[in-house]
């Protein structure tokens, strides 16, 4: 590649080769795994715009409480043999 600059960010790269006329920027979130990387910034070029991959952030929830949950809900129990079942309607 002969002109422009690779802009990236959030990347975790090993033993990686940045060849050419051009800056290669890794950007300041990313990982530069071992000291391995050759060629790479990792840090973001002046004009760096942290918009995210899907576009600028969104806040839902601003000022309020959010409360997540990552247990697993059980199961409802299954009756035991002979005790009357409510048919399905």
């Amino acid at each position: 590649m002969d002109g422009g600059t690779i802009k990236a960010d959030f990347i975790q790269m090993r033993d990686q080769l940045a060849q050419g006329s051009i800056d290669f920027y890794a950007g300041v979130h990313s990982t530069d795994i071992g000291g391995s990387n050759t060629g790479w910034i990792f840090d973001s070029p002046e004009d760096y715009v942290e918009e995210g991959i899907l576009g600028d952030d969104v806040v839902l929830c601003k000022n309020a409480l959010v409360e997540l949950d990552a247990r697993v809900p059980t199961a409802p129990a299954r009756p035991s043999a002979g005790a009357p079942v409510a048919p399905i309607r």
